[in-house]
């Protein structure tokens, strides 16, 4: 993905600070994060990017590190792609996005992208789909964890909640 020989180490970066662009036109500085540990625990930050290509649509990912190469800084980026819609939903019908995870294979791995750090517009906030994980698993079910297995990232469903005001 980094487009380097194996043995090569890079500079790996906990967070950076962006210039959120919205749709209106305002601009507003935030911080994205990508930490495998912070107090003990993974935090990675939801994010909405450009593809470098141009496109008009504005794609969503789990930042999952920021490293800085020779050219640039970069995020590595685990895509996520919109589900089907659920027929009835209220969220749904308002126009909110459901993404689920972007698969590379039959094995269930996510896709995961490069992405120059300028390309970041803001951040995102993704929060699991509470009524589908209780219809699966029963009420005191939570989400897969970071290093579940694939099929059980693979089976949840999420919202990008609309409600977040940087989303």
């Amino acid at each position: 993905m980094l487009r380097l020989p194996d043995a090569v180490f890079v500079p790996v970066l906990s967070r950076a600070n962006i210039a959120a662009q919205f749709e209106c036109g305002a601009q507003r500085p935030q911080v994205v994060r990508a930490s495998r540990s912070f107090n003990g625990s993974p935090w990675y930050y939801a994010v909405l990017y450009e593809m470098e290509e141009a496109d008009e649509e504005l794609c969503i990912g789990e930042l999952r590190a920021l490293v800085r190469l020779a050219d640039g800084d970069y995020a590595l980026v685990w895509d996520w792609e919109p589900a089907e819609e659920d027929a009835g939903c209220p969220l749904v019908e308002r126009g909110c996005l459901r993404p689920k995870w972007c698969l590379t294979d039959d094995e269930g791995a996510v896709a995961a992208r490069r992405v120059p750090l300028e390309l970041i517009k803001r951040l995102g906030l993704v929060v699991p789909d509470f009524g589908d994980l209780k219809a699966r698993r029963g009420v005191t079910a939570v989400p897969p964890a970071l290093h579940a297995p694939h099929h059980e990232h693979r089976e949840s469903r999420s919202f990008l909640n609309t409600f977040f005001p940087w989303g």
